[in-house]
């Protein structure tokens, strides 16, 4: 699930600090806000997603429901 893209930046950065030669990322769920915040920034990274939701809520929930489960998960707020 990818919702605001939040936590993948902070791993996007992370990553390339080592210059891989390709990164791609796999996504079950997305939200257009967290594709296209990637999307502009990491132009050399590949984004694959299965499905895009309509967008997020006033919290950066993904509509219609998934919740943040990254932050639930690990007790986390990006």
């Amino acid at each position: 699930m990818w919702a605001t893209g939040g936590t993948m930046e902070l791993v996007l950065e992370e990553v390339l600090k080592e210059n891989p030669k390709k990164v791609k990322t796999l996504h079950c769920v997305s939200a257009p806000e967290g594709l296209e915040r990637i999307s502009k920034r990491f132009l050399q990274v590949d984004i694959y997603t299965i499905a895009i939701d309509r967008g997020l809520d006033e919290n950066g929930f993904i509509i219609p429901g998934l919740g943040n489960a990254g932050d639930r998960a690990f007790n986390t707020e990006t």
